[in-house]
């Protein structure tokens, strides 16, 4: 599962995550499309709004970045 695909399946909107992890819905874009440009403090957020573990969330990352 992407970062993109773990979204949708919380049913949260992109423009949302942005707000909260404070990047454009561009940057967003790709952060999700490209697994890049994701900090230790980004994972954290998107952890707490996924309700997942950074774990997780790196895991995602990696997958958006092929």
């Amino acid at each position: 599962m992407n970062l993109k695909q773990l979204r949708l399946s919380k049913g949260i909107s992109p423009s949302f995550v942005a707000s909260k992890i404070g990047v454009t819905y561009r940057h967003f874009n790709r952060i999700e499309s490209e697994g890049t440009c994701l900090t230790e403090d980004r994972e954290e957020i998107l952890a707490v709004i996924y309700d997942t573990t950074i774990e997780d969330i790196k895991k995602c990352a990696k997958e958006s970045e092929r």
